[in-house]
């Protein structure tokens, strides 16, 4: 525990479409903030459990995610939520 109080924490949960266009959950993370190192740090976890071939990315406005999407992910398709 962290001092035994309530702590702010970031909850990541990452989802996609395979090839059959099927959604299945890729990872969950929890971390201190969005920041774009937590961002950044979850994009290499994913990359090496396996994750290849990402074209198009629909994120909620998360501080820190668009400069570690262009770091991670160059030239994907980054289309916010609506």
């Amino acid at each position: 525990s962290d001092h035994d109080g309530v702590v702010s924490k970031a909850a990541l949960m990452v989802s996609g479409v395979n090839t059959e266009g099927n959604r299945e959950i890729l990872g969950v993370r929890i971390g201190d903030s969005e920041s774009e190192a937590f961002w950044r740090d979850t994009f290499d976890w994913l990359k090496g459990r396996g994750l290849t071939d990402v074209s198009f990315i629909v994120p909620d406005s998360h501080k820190g995610m668009g400069a570690a999407l262009r770091r991670s992910f160059q030239g994907v398709i980054w289309q916010r939520c609506q």
